[in-house]
């Protein structure tokens, strides 16, 4: 491989700046999409935070409900807490 960069570049003065550019050019290309993926990812999975958290509470509500009633006691119909 370096071979071939040697025998591409022998006697040529100057490749410096085009090289860079357009490695410049290349790293402008590849960090939008990059950055876009984690930006969606950290976006899904605060969704998928929010759903199980759901699904706990929920969970929660009718395990207490089923206690109140296996033990006799009425369900509360107020809650204690905020939900948010």
């Amino acid at each position: 491989m370096r071979k071939i960069w040697r025998l591409i570049l022998k006697g040529e003065l100057g490749q410096a700046l085009p090289i860079t550019l357009a490695l410049l050019v290349i790293g402008g290309l590849t960090i939008v999409p990059s950055l876009n993926l984690t930006f969606s990812s950290v976006k899904n999975s605060r969704m998928l935070e929010e759903g199980i958290k759901g699904t706990y509470a929920a969970e929660a509500g009718v395990e207490d409900a089923l206690w109140s009633l296996a033990n006799g006691v009425s369900p509360s119909s107020q809650l204690s807490d905020n939900i948010n």
